[in-house]
C-alpha cells in the first residue's frame, strides 16, 4: 500500500484533429503535446483520470521526482 497521494503523467506529440486545429489555431502540420494523468489518494486508489491537449510552442513541462 502506498503511503503518499502520487500521479502518474505521461507525455506525447500527437497530430491535431480538425476540431483542435480550429480551437488552438494551428496547422495539421503543427504536433500537440498530450498530457495523460492519473492520479491516486495516499491509500493507492485512483481518483482522477485526465487527457489533455495543448500547443506544443505554447507549453513548458516541468518534472519534479521524489523518492
Amino acid at each position: 500500500m502506498s503511503s503518499q497521494a502520487k500521479s502518474h503523467r505521461t507525455v506525447r506529440a500527437v497530430m491535431p484533429t480538425a476540431e483542435e486545429q480550429k480551437c488552438l489555431d494551428v496547422t495539421d502540420e503543427m504536433p500537440l503535446l498530450e498530457v495523460q494523468q492519473t492520479a491516486f489518494l495516499a491509500d493507492g486508489r485512483p481518483f482522477e483520470y485526465s487527457v489533455s491537449r495543448h500547443r506544443g510552442d505554447k507549453m513548458k513541462f516541468k518534472a519534479v521526482s521524489v523518492r
